[in-house]
């Protein structure tokens, strides 16, 4: 339903007339004519938002059915297809914040006896062998498959809890403007996060083409997994195959998935530690032109803080204490050249002036602050050339160890914190367009500026 037709129902189900809403546009300023109201709500022409504003107070809705007018208003303002970007990206952050659960498989104890696979689950079951035999004998895996295969990312996690494993990855980015390359691109780009924090041996590359014809019912097999002794072809729906184990077929796909590997784009680079996080965060900012922005769960006091007040916090036994210095500087110097929006879920700055405890994004180079300089340090993390925007309670869940962001090099950056960082870096474009649609979404309807 588009936001004027629900507008109007919820017009007739309160009983407000054209001209009580008439009468409340002329009070604020506003008046329109009855036939451009008439216009407005039969979709003619457009309501603006602060119209849509005094048709709601004039109305006078429940919360839910308020929530709901905003909600269809946001889709039409926005358009469509970015919406649906922003709500994709929003499931994925949180469904990743979420504690992992892994579905562990069966292995199948025969594959020999095993050549047609015509049910779901023996499929499962016979990938999962193959892929635990060759995790077992440290022997290389390359998957050509979209990551809309769950149970596939299930082996794969669960598989390298214990080790890593020489994985190649190559996915296909739809190169089309239709409005369902958006859900295939992001899915892949979250896939192949959820893979690198499980297996640092993990490599992903992509190619452009159409994935939905790739993967038409036309085509029998139109994905396989390849082991030194397996071929397992895997069919568009995930829900059949057909095992291989002829080594000369099997040599054949091997050498088809190297080469096109070769001639592939790197979709994701991967940088271990928090000092690498630090050394490319700074880069990305460097090479911003104009703007980046930045998620995480907390209010980070280290966005903006002046060299002095940052010595006087860093531990001082801190290995990499000079070169934090000189990256801050560096970020520092670039706030007169770019601009950075910084989102946080939650305003934590209450429990820093409380505790002095820095977020935990930035916990393993600082020490506590002493109570005496706690709102020195928040009033010196003021800058005109940045800004903190708090995000609207339940708009987005998302862990604390978690940080997307986007610069506007074409740059996607997302980093998760458990043990030590995991930084993955993209310079695909239309995944770099969906997360600053996502970002452009959060600024224009779900925050507000928070200094």
């Amino acid at each position: 339903m588009k936001y004027n037709e629900y507008l109007v129902y919820l017009q007739k189900k309160y009983s407000t007339s054209n001209t009580e809403i008439l009468q409340a546009l002329n009070r604020s300023g506003g008046a329109i004519s009855k036939s451009n109201l008439s216009h407005k709500l039969s979709g003619e022409r457009s309501i603006s938002i602060q119209e849509l504003e005094i048709m709601i107070e004039t109305i006078c809705p429940s919360s839910s059915e308020e929530y709901e007018l905003r909600r269809l208003y946001r889709v039409f303002d926005f358009g469509e297809n970015n919406y649906e970007e922003f709500m994709s990206i929003k499931n994925y952050i949180e469904h990743i914040s979420d504690p992992n659960t892994v579905r562990f498989c069966v292995s199948c104890s025969d594959l020999d006896a095993v050549e047609d696979i015509r049910s779901e689950q023996l499929l499962i079951n016979v990938l999962f062998t193959v892929l635990e035999s060759a995790w077992q004998q440290k022997k290389p895996v390359r998957i050509f498959c979209q990551p809309q295969f769950d149970a596939l990312l299930d082996m794969i996690s669960s598989l390298s809890m214990d080790s890593p494993c020489d994985l190649r990855h190559l996915v296909c980015i739809n190169n089309d403007s239709s409005e369902a390359y958006y859900s295939n691109n992001m899915s892949c780009l979250f896939a192949a996060d959820r893979l690198s924090r499980r297996n640092p041996a993990y490599q992903v590359r992509f190619y452009y083409s159409n994935a939905d014809v790739i993967a038409n019912r036309y085509t029998v097999f139109p994905f396989y997994i390849v082991t030194e002794d397996s071929l397992v072809l895997v069919a568009p729906d995930f829900k059949s195959g057909f095992l291989c184990r002829k080594q000369a077929l099997i040599r054949r796909y091997l050498n088809q998935f190297d080469l096109m590997f070769s001639d592939s784009k790197l979709l994701l680079s991967r940088s271990p530690n928090e000092m690498e996080f630090l050394r490319d965060m700074t880069e990305l900012e460097t090479l911003a032109k104009k703007e980046f922005f930045v998620l995480n769960n907390g209010f980070s006091f280290l966005n903006g803080l002046d060299i002095p007040t940052l010595e006087k916090c860093l531990l001082k036994n801190h290995p990499y204490r000079d070169e934090i210095l000189d990256l801050q500087s560096q970020r520092i110097g670039q706030f007169s050249r770019v601009y950075g929006h910084y989102f946080h879920i939650q305003d934590n700055r209450e429990a820093f002036m409380k505790d002095g405890v820095f977020s935990r994004i930035v916990s393993r180079f600082v020490r506590p602050v002493p109570p005496a300089f706690r709102s020195t340090v928040v009033n010196r993390t003021i800058n005109s050339s940045y800004e903190n925007r708090l995000i609207h309670p339940g708009v987005v869940e998302m862990s604390p160890s978690f940080v997307i962001a986007c610069y506007d090099n074409g740059m996607v950056l997302i980093a998760h914190y458990d043990t030590d960082w995991i930084l993955l870096e993209s310079g695909e474009k239309k995944l770099y367009q969906s997360v600053r649609n996502f970002f452009q979404y959060l600024m224009k309807y779900e925050s507000s500026v928070d200094r």
